[in-house]
């Protein structure tokens, strides 16, 4: 029912485009002309008929390694700006709605962010689902060249030599779990006010737009696309880990293109 409301022609008004109260529409054309990348909102970019997602992300300014600064450590892999420029990767202004509405567009179907339950005294994590994706991250390099890159490759343990998807798919193997990869959660929908309201106006609202939670690492609930294990970002509950691997990422302010496909 979400995907084939979102699927019709609406004319989006200026505070929806703001804070949105759902993922908005997106006007498809027939099949036959649906080819190559085509601009559906600012900054996100689809090919309907070789399902594909694409939006535009820099690498965040606080991305710089300082052996005097603390440890930089990871729990998002993409946020909007004024959010966890200090825990991520990749800063974008496209809005995560419009991401959301975008993978609809190419027939994928979200699930749910994963999180915590509270039961016989004790927190029972549930995993988020959703269809599988394939992210990769391109750029530039010094000479010009495209890159693309695995963002997984980028992630190490702060304290030894072991990296984020080896770590993972040890632990899926031991516990007799599938690959672990990302998953189209989709954030959620929750009550809140729009800036500008009066207080008491609350309304349902895209969660992701408000926390900016684009790519999520660890689980914070509100993810468009989610880790497909938990991993608490609280550190009284699970201890940080994960670090950019310098060797790997780009420069900060690199402009990055983040693609998107379904997981074969």
């Amino acid at each position: 029912m979400i995907r084939a409301a979102l699927l019709i022609l609406i004319c989006a008004s200026p505070a929806r485009a703001q804070f949105a109260m759902r993922p908005p529409a997106i006007c498809l054309c027939p099949t036959g002309a649906a080819t190559g990348l085509r601009d559906l909102f600012p900054g996100v970019r689809a090919d309907l008929r070789a399902k594909a997602v694409e939006f535009d992300a820099r690498i965040t300014p606080m991305l710089v390694k300082d052996e005097r600064a603390p440890l930089f450590f990871l729990e998002v892999l993409a946020c909007s700006p004024d959010t966890r420029e200090h825990e991520t990767f990749i800063v974008s202004t496209a809005k995560p709605s419009h991401i959301h509405a975008a993978l609809l567009a190419i027939g994928l179907k979200p699930g749910a962010p994963g999180g915590w339950s509270f039961k016989d005294g004790r927190l029972t994590p549930f995993q988020p689902a959703g269809d599988r994706l394939n992210l990769r991250f391109a750029f530039n390099d010094k000479v010009g060249r495209e890159v693309e890159a695995d963002p997984l490759d980028w992630i190490v343990n702060a304290r030894g030599s072991s990296r984020f998807a080896d770590a993972e798919r040890k632990i899926a193997k031991e516990s007799n779990q599938p690959p672990p990869g990302w998953v189209f959660a989709g954030s959620k929908f929750v009550k809140r006010r729009p800036p500008g309201d009066e207080p008491g106006h609350e309304r349902e609202v895209y969660d992701a737009d408000g926390s900016g939670t684009i790519i999520g690492l660890t689980t914070f609930g509100s993810e468009v696309i989610a880790w497909s294990r938990v991993i608490s970002p609280d550190a009284n509950i699970q201890e940080p880990e994960w670090v950019a691997d310098f060797t790997k990422t780009p420069p900060a302010e690199t402009k990055i293109v983040v693609r998107i496909r379904k997981a074969e």
